[in-house]
């Protein structure tokens, strides 16, 4: 089933990516054209968000070759995905897994093959996926992550702060619950920082966006008394909701309640697979310490997109390049034997197999 959803989802997504005027609305590609506008210089090198991304396409020499750029983009993200699937040591995979890697190469095919400034995120999700499992080699990760925040994304500086935090607290296993309710909780000193420091409501940097947004799946803004209490509150539901949009339907229609589940189905299906800590490997293990990097990744991100996310579907599109992180999660923590040298077995009740030590509480070499 590992090889069919590989295949079927690696074809889906190239015929999406080939073909992406002819089967997707207008608005999946206004970003892209405009960085194309730029890079082809049809446009003034002056739109700082989307510039620096511009520059380096017609550095590369895809300034004005979308669909060479867009083809190398998916290629690319179905490389991190097999990665991903390759480092978790797993030659099968399970119908709900199947399905999700399926997926994870649709949605690269509709979000990353094209110009795009979350394709270069992925090289970040190829060193977390093939660094040492030394934790002291993750140090490049977060440069990597500090690099992208200076020329793209100023925010994943947070997610580089995010990161670190949540990859020294998971060294132990620690409890799914505890670990999503300390995300919600960042999130909300994050917007706090930005109210003392800067001045501006905590989920100013959101609301700013939504003023000038056309979309169906805005996020509301739920400030249920003034600032800056309002916008904390706002910051810590929305932080969950961005899990289960469970607002979705209402503000968006009932015929979106499929998007819905399937929303659902990519932000939280790796989060069930980890719901039990004492079915985590060790992380003495590959496995163990790959399920970490990939959790605390996910985790800081989640942070990030509780203070910044405008709309769901912005949301998803920047979730898609840490796809491969999250079949790494879900395959990972399949029953099974693992790669011999590489992973230590593990069982499910937490136990010793084979004479192994798997207390919970291991910690990295």
């Amino acid at each position: 089933m590992l090889v069919w959803a590989v295949l079927v989802g690696f074809l889906g997504g190239l015929i999406l990516t080939v073909s992406r005027s002819l089967v997707l609305p207008e608005q999946f590609g206004r970003d892209a054209n405009r960085i194309y506008l730029i890079a082809s210089g049809q446009a003034d090198f002056a739109d700082g968000s989307y510039t620096p991304v511009a520059i380096v396409y017609r550095l590369l020499g895809l300034g004005a070759a979308p669909d060479v750029a867009a083809v190398l983009g998916y290629v690319l993200a179905s490389v991190a995905i097999i990665v991903g699937i390759a480092r978790s040591g797993r030659r099968t995979a399970g119908v709900l897994t199947a399905v999700y890697i399926s997926s994870a190469f649709l949605l690269a095919g509709v979000y990353l093959g094209q110009y795009s400034k979350d394709v270069f995120v992925i090289p970040l999700v190829l060193l977390l996926l093939l660094l040492p499992k030394r934790i002291w080699w993750e140090i490049t990760a977060v440069a990597g992550m500090l690099v992208y925040a200076y020329f793209f994304r100023d925010y994943w500086a947070i997610v580089a702060v995010a990161y670190v935090g949540f990859r020294v607290v998971t060294i132990w296993q620690v409890r799914l619950r505890y670990l999503l309710v300390s995300g919600a909780l960042c999130a909300v000193i994050v917007g706090l920082a930005f109210f003392i420091v800067l001045g501006h409501d905590p989920n100013h940097f959101r609301t700013a966006v939504q003023d000038h947004l056309d979309a169906n799946t805005i996020i509301m803004p739920i400030e249920l008394v003034n600032q800056p209490i309002g916008g904390l509150v706002d910051i810590f539901v929305n932080y969950w909701l961005l899990y289960v949009p469970l607002m979705l339907p209402f503000t968006a229609g009932i015929p979106y309640v499929v998007i819905l589940i399937g929303y659902v189905f990519v932000k939280v299906l790796p989060l069930v697979s980890l719901r039990s800590a004492i079915r985590w490997p060790s992380g003495a293990t590959l496995d163990g310490v790959l399920v970490r990097r990939s959790l605390a990744l996910m985790l800081a991100f989640g942070v990030v997109q509780a203070v910044f996310e405008p709309d769901y579907g912005s949301a998803l599109r920047h979730f898609t390049p840490l796809m491969p992180l999250a079949i790494v999660v879900m395959q990972s923590m399949r029953s099974g034997t693992p790669r011999v040298g590489k992973a230590l077995p593990w069982s499910w009740g937490g136990g010793s197999v084979e004479g192994v030590d798997q207390d919970a509480s291991a910690t990295e070499r």
